[in-house]
Parts: C-alpha cells; sequence; structure tokens
C-alpha cells in the first residue's frame, strides 16, 4: 500500500438518520461550536443527534456530556439513548501520480466501532425546571455520602484490623520476650556449666601440682636415706689384714 493513496471514504447511509439533525463527529470537530449548535437546534426541533465513527468516538462522547450538563441551565426535559455499534466503511484507494507503472484502483470495505447518542425532549415551565434543580440539589448530597460513607467503613475496617494486629504484635513481642528469657536462662546455665568446668580444671591442675610435689618429697627422703647408709657404712672400722704363712 506504500504505492497506493486514499481517495475517497464512504459511509453506510444506514447509520445517519435524514429526519433529524445528525451531527458527525470528526477527529478535528471542535466541541465548543458543536455544543453551541446542538443547543440551539435541540431548542428548535427537540431531538437532535451525535454520531462518532472510529478515533472520533470519544469526542462524540464528550460533546454529548457537555451538551447535558449546557441543557440543565435550560427549562428542557432532556432524555437520552445511547446506541454502540460497528458502521461499514468503503475506502477507495488510487496509485500515487508519480508511479512508473500503472495501477488499478482499490476498494477496500472496514467495519468500525460507531456509537450513536440521540437527545429527545421538551420544553417545559420555569415552575417545573424549579422543581427539577431543587430535586437535583437533593440527590447531590446523597451521591457525596455515599462515598464518605464507603470511606468511613474502610476506616473502621482498618481500626478494626489495626487493633487485630496490635493485638498480634503484642502477642508476638511477649512471645519472643519468653524466648529471650528463655535463651537467657540457657545461657547463664551454660555460663555456670562453662565456670564449673574452669572450677574443675583448676582443681585438677591443684591435685596435680600436689601429686607433683609429693613426688619431689618422695625422691628427696629417698635420696636421704642412700646418703645416710653410705655414711653409715665408711664410719664402721675395716678389719686388718693377715698375711699368709
Amino acid at each position: 500500500m506504500d504505492r497506493y493513496e486514499k481517495v475517497q471514504t464512504e459511509e453506510s447511509d444506514d447509520v445517519v438518520d435524514k429526519d433529524v439533525f445528525t451531527f458527525i463527529t470528526k477527529s478535528g470537530s471542535s466541541i465548543q461550536p458543536a455544543v453551541a449548535l446542538l443547543e440551539q437546534k435541540l431548542m428548535q426541533d427537540g431531538k437532535v443527534v451525535v454520531l462518532g465513527t472510529g478515533h472520533a468516538t470519544t469526542k462524540a462522547v464528550s460533546i454529548a456530556e457537555i451538551l447535558k450538563r449546557a441543557m440543565t441551565q435550560q427549562p428542557f426535559d432532556l432524555a437520552q439513548q445511547t446506541d454502540i455499534f460497528h458502521s461499514r466503511v468503503k475506502e477507495t484507494w488510487a496509485p500515487k501520480p508519480d508511479e512508473p507503472e500503472p495501477l488499478d484502483k482499490i476498494e477496500v470495505l472496514r467495519k468500525v466501532p460507531a456509537i450513536r447518542i440521540t437527545f429527545d425532549g421538551r420544553a417545559i415551565s420555569p415552575e417545573e425546571h424549579q422543581q427539577q434543580q431543587q430535586h437535583r440539589q437533593q440527590q447531590q448530597p446523597k451521591a457525596q455520602k455515599q462515598p464518605q460513607q464507603q470511606q468511613q467503613r474502610k476506616k473502621q475496617q482498618q481500626k478494626k484490623g489495626g487493633g487485630k494486629r496490635g493485638a498480634d504484635t503484642q502477642q508476638g513481642q511477649q512471645q519472643q520476650q519468653q524466648q529471650q528469657q528463655k535463651e537467657g536462662a540457657e545461657s547463664g546455665g551454660g555460663a555456670h556449666g562453662k565456670g564449673g568446668s574452669k572450677g574443675g580444671k583448676r582443681k585438677g591442675q591443684r591435685r596435680g601440682q600436689q601429686q607433683q610435689q609429693q613426688q619431689q618429697q618422695h625422691q628427696q627422703r629417698k635420696q636421704q636415706g642412700q646418703q645416710g647408709t653410705q655414711a653409715s657404712r665408711s664410719s664402721q672400722p675395716k678389719a686388718p689384714r693377715t698375711a699368709d704363712p
């Protein structure tokens, strides 16, 4: 399709009602002039249609919403009907003029999303218009109260959930404290055991030192006894030797 350009776009005639003023919204349509024209036609004829297809559907909805707000200030009883459907569009594509080769035209049939918003109503007396405005003013606080009530309920639920969470956290803290106390007691017992083991080691060292001292004393006594026996032997007189005949 790079060698073609769009020449014509035709929408199906079934979409547009010829007996009613229909504003066909385009993607480049300006909103304020469209609303002013529709408001004027609605007050004159009592019925208008806002039509949008393809990318223009969102702009058609915007025009319809602004028109509704504008008509609330007028003494007019307004009714709305919205139809969503698919519209058939016929596109004609022709070859570009700078193409060297002769090409045929191409016709393409497409289905695009469309929206049709119909406004119908009648002029009312100023008294009825005042009653409608009072009724709307009474409904507005109710509509405002509903989100406020929902917010209050959410806050209450959050508070309840926060209380439960607080109780859970308190229980968790108590359990942690109990565990810490148990661990402290076990660590204290282990410290006593370590102290006892250290005391046992010290006692064993003392006993070993005492045994070494006893052995040294015993060896000293033996040495003293041996020295005494040798001294006694050396002090005894020797017998004279006799010559053989």
